[in-house]
């Protein structure tokens, strides 16, 4: 990704930061850099009997302020700098808010996917805005290396700003812009109907060729609306058991909130509360299987809805 360096982003955010501070060159360097990196070379046989070589890090940045803490990323193009950046930020998040951890990660992160899927489209000629709906949690112009908006989307859901594209950030990249959700109000993280509704339809009437809109976790009603509104979701998962079952919860619930907005017309409410409900005795535990049971009460009843 051309022109964007995660580490090279949050080293200028350190150094912008040590300026203020007035720290000592000597602490100020040994923030810049990790204290201690693992490399591997890892041989994998493929399901064809081919052997590939991955590559893999392990990044702990700084451990004075306890053991260092960190998630994991599984990315076939994972880089270096993208661990080093994000067990940086780590040691600097935990520091800020006294809590007693250091900064780790060994390298699936959604924001990054997310921005760089933005600048690879923009750099193909197309007007990309970027919708940072992670509502409580949203980061994305620290992805961009951009210091957070002054206008946000929370000008937006209080009426401050009536028109959503002047909430728009230019960023360094040509064509790409950002909404921004950063230092919103507690209340962003949870509009009302009326909010949600009246974002959704700006959100869809913006005028450029692509809307990526970075969501936070969960199966919240706010952000399952957010992601059926798009022509194409992306779920971003690890290869993790815990990982794995919340990508099928979040898939489930994705499906059952559609269907929610078709019960009135097909009388569905009895069958998606039966399947939602783990002791069902009716065996309805895929979509499969409310389909049949629809059809089914379809022949019953004489109608044949599709």
């Amino acid at each position: 990704m051309s022109g964007l360096n995660p580490f090279a982003i949050a080293q200028q955010q350190l150094d912008e930061a040590a300026e203020r501070l007035g720290l000592d060159k000597a602490t100020h360097e040994l923030l810049r850099w990790p204290m201690r990196e693992y490399h591997f070379t890892l041989p994998v046989k493929m399901d064809n009997g081919n052997t590939k070589i991955f590559k893999g890090y392990r990044v702990q940045y700084n451990n004075a302020r306890g053991p260092t803490k960190g998630g994991l990323r599984w990315h076939p193009e994972e880089t270096i700098d993208t661990v080093r950046a994000l067990a940086a930020w780590m040691t600097w998040k935990t520091s800020v808010v006294d809590i007693p951890l250091g900064g780790g990660k060994g390298g699936i992160g959604k924001s990054l996917v997310a921005s760089n899927l933005g600048v690879l489209l923009s750099q193909m000629g197309r007007r990309v805005v970027l919708v940072d709906a992670d509502l409580g949690g949203a980061n994305l112009h620290t992805c961009l290396g951009i210091p957070p908006p002054q206008k946000t989307l929370s000008d937006f859901v209080s009426r401050k700003v009536s028109d959503l594209s002047d909430v728009v950030t230019p960023t360094s990249i040509e064509r790409l812009g950002l909404i921004s959700g950063a230092m919103d109000f507690l209340g962003a993280a949870n509009p009302k109907y009326t909010q949600k509704l009246r974002l959704l339809r700006e959100i869809a009437r913006l005028d450029v060729d692509n809307v990526i809109i970075d969501l936070g976790g969960g199966t919240g009603f706010n952000i399952l609306d957010f992601f059926l509104i798009a022509d194409h979701g992306v779920l971003t998962v690890v290869p993790e058991p815990t990982s794995i079952e919340n990508a099928y919860r979040f898939i489930k619930a994705a499906y059952y909130r559609r269907l929610k907005t078709l019960e009135m017309s097909w009388n569905l409410r009895p069958l998606v509360e039966e399947a939602m409900n783990d002791r069902s005795t009716k065996g309805l535990k895929t979509p499969a299987d409310l389909d049949d049971m629809r059809a089914a009460l379809g022949q019953a009843t004489g109608r044949d809805d599709k």
